[in-house]
Parts: structure tokens; sequence; C-alpha cells
């Protein structure tokens, strides 16, 4: 057995404690190159500041989380892009980030866009939605209001209106069947539904005016409508009532016709109505007005025969003689209607009239002189020197002028 002497043993100490102590001192630098106490990186997603983190390991982890929870919340299908910067130095007094904030932050700095369907009228973006059955929903809804009790319509859209598949709409402006329906029932809302947040590609939206629809609905349909059948009016001759005046004899009805037509109505407004057929229901009768033809002079004919026989008188305006406008200007006189003096001012009186056109009362003028028409091709005046009022008949005049209706 080999005897190690003391000396010895305090020296294999001694190195023992000096190999530790170098160990220890590894192990401290070791620790302070890895962990860096003070120094870490600040991260950014997409040029915004999402946080400090020790290790880039910790942010691969919670992105790896985030598109996991992303996918299960908004589609498999959604896309974006996460570009990541590390700036590392010290931490200056900075909060290392906790995973769940930096996760809430680094969702605010993504833009996700999902494919999509897009509601155009003439081209122009209306709404985006998640699938055609949405957009198919929303146009459905847009025609029922128009349509409701109307059987048999035909409802279309007077703009061309498409639903086209997108596949990179902004998920935030992919608006769901609640919203869109709001949409569809406040127009002006639309506002908040730009084409150029939709999707980059599609040019900005068109804003509905307010208390315009979002699309204009045409709707052509038949209906079954009663009207009226207003009643004529029929005029009737009476010759017991005086020129001028009328008098309601019957009031008569209206009557009802059954009319079928086509309507045509833009956005519930009546645009156009084409009558197909009329059935008369019940007939109208005509209001029954009589209107006089008895002249307003007719007493003048009686009071001129009273002075048959007066003799003529030039210059005579009285019963004791007579010249013709005298004769005239007197008898109508009694009547209470004036007459000028003379029978060429007398020939200017009232409204001419041809022989065809002559009644009783009426004045018929002669080169030079005048009478008074009594009916049936005569009449009565005063003729001349030596002659009294008389009764002749008009053919026996050959120079008759024209008659003139005394109103």
């Amino acid at each position: 057995m080999i005897k190690i002497s003391k000396e010895i043993k305090r020296k294999l100490l001694q190195n023992r404690i000096y190999l530790f102590s170098l160990a220890a001192l590894v192990c401290l630098l070791g620790f302070l190159v890895y962990y860096q106490p003070g120094v870490g990186y600040e991260v950014k997603l997409n040029e915004k500041h999402v946080g400090f983190v020790k290790r880039i390991s910790h942010v691969e982890k919670m992105m790896t989380q985030l598109d996991t929870e992303l996918r299960e919340s908004k589609g498999k299908d959604i896309t974006y892009e996460a570009n990541l910067e590390y700036n590392k130095g010290k931490l200056n007094g900075n909060d290392l980030t906790e995973q769940e904030d930096m996760k809430l932050s680094a969702m605010s700095a993504l833009e996700i866009k999902s494919p999509g369907y897009l509601i155009k009228s003439d081209g122009k973006v209306l709404m985006a939605v998640k699938d055609e059955k949405t957009a198919q929903n929303i146009l459905d809804a847009i025609k029922a209001p128009f349509v409701a009790s109307k059987q048999n319509a035909k409802v279309e859209f007077v703009q061309e209106v498409n639903l086209v598949k997108a596949e990179k709409i902004n998920i935030e402006k992919i608006l769901n069947s609640y919203q869109a329906l709001a949409i569809v029932k406040s127009p002006t809302s639309a506002s908040t539904v730009s084409r150029s947040s939709v999707s980059r590609e599609i040019p900005e939206t068109e804003v509905a005016e307010e208390g315009k629809p979002l699309i204009d609905v045409k709707v052509t349909y038949q209906d079954n409508v009663n009207l009226p059948i207003y009643k004529a009016e029929q005029r009737v001759a009476d010759s017991t009532l005086t020129e001028g005046t009328t008098k309601v004899k019957s009031e008569g009805t209206n009557g009802i016709k059954e009319v079928v037509r086509e309507v045509v109505e833009i956005n519930g407004e009546a645009v156009e109505k084409t009558v197909i057929s009329e059935t008369v229901v019940e007939p109208s009768s005509p209001k029954i007005v009589a209107y006089g033809t008895k002249p307003k002079v007719s007493g003048v004919v009686a009071i001129a025969k009273d002075y048959i026989g007066v003799p003529y008188k030039w210059g005579g305006t009285t019963p004791k003689g007579f010249d013709c406008s005298g004769f005239t200007q007197y008898v109508f006189r009694k009547a209470g209607v004036s007459l000028p003096r003379t029978s060429s001012a007398q020939g200017k009186v009232g409204t001419k009239v041809s022989r065809s056109e002559l009644r009783a009362g009426d004045l018929v003028m002669f080169p030079g002189h005048v009478g008074i028409y009594i009916g049936s091709g005569k009449f009565i005046h005063s003729p001349s020197p030596g002659k009294s009022v008389r009764i002749d008949d008009l053919s026996t005049r050959k120079n008759f002028l024209y008659g003139r209706r005394v109103n």
C-alpha cells in the first residue's frame, strides 16, 4: 500500500479548489453570455411595434399559436402577410412582453384577408359577404318589400347586378347577414363599406343617396281594379227657357268598370299602367242639361204686331207714325232692349246671322231698310211713304242682306 504524504495531499486539495473555481467561472461566463441580462429584442410586425422579448423563439412560438387560433376562428383559407423584425439591444428598463399581450398586438398588426363574394351594381361594389348564399339572400331581401302581396309578379333589377368571387378581401370588410341586411334596410349606412377597403384592387364604392335604395327594383305585375265611369253631360234644347239659361233635368250617375291592367313599378312607385281589358260593371247615366232656345226678345214679335196699320212717317218714332228704324227702335224699347236710331247703326248691333239661321225676333237688314223677322219666312216692317206697318214675305225682297240677333 502506497502512502501519500501530507504535502502531496495538500497540493491535490488545492488543485481541486482551483479546478472547481475555474469551472464555476466558466459557468458564470456562459450564463452571462447566454442570458445577457438587460439585453433583449424589440419585435415589430409589419412595421408595427408588438413588444419586447428575450428570445426570438418566444415570438416564433407565439406566431404559431396565433396562426392556429386565427384559422380556427376566421377560417382555414385566410391569408395575411407577417413581416417580423427583431432589433437587438438594451431593454433600458422596458419590461418583457407577456405572450398573450404580444399576441393581441400582433393581431392588430395583421391585415387578414379571406375569399368572399362582392355584390356589384353596374360594375360598382356595394358590399362584400362571406359566401354566395349570403349574397343571394341579400339580393332577395332587396327585392322582397316590392313584391309583397303581388301575384305572379316579375321582379328584376334596373341595374346590372353581379355576384363576383374575390380571393383576397379584408376580413373586417366582409359583412355577416345581419350587417348586410341592416344596410339593405338603411342604404345610407353603406357609406361604411368603401371599395378601397374591401379590396385594394377594386375602385371606391358608390354610396347610395339618402332615401334611395342601393339597387333600383323593377316589378311588373297585373292587377284588377274597379274604376269609376264618369258620367257624360248631355245637352238638350228647351224652347221654354230663354237663350243663355240652362236647367239640370237629371244629375245622372257615375258607373263602375273592372279594369285589368299591367303595372310597372320602380322602387314601389308606379311608372307605367297599361290597360289590358275593361268590363262595365255598372253603366253610367248622363247628366241632362237643358239649354234655352227662346229668344231673349221673344215678346218683340207680339209687340210689333200690335202696330200693324200705323202709317209710315219720315223720321217717325211713335205710334202716330213710324219710319223703318223708328218702328224697330220703338218695339224693342217696349221689350226692354235699347237700339240705335238709324237702320245703318242697328245693322251693327248683336250677332250677325244668315238667312237660314234667322229666328223670330231677329232684325232683318236691307240696303237702307230694317224690319223684324217673325218666323215662317215672314217679317214685319214700316215699308215706305204712303204705306203702313205690315207683314211681308221675305222672299219678295231680293235685296236681303243679313240678320242681326240682338243679345
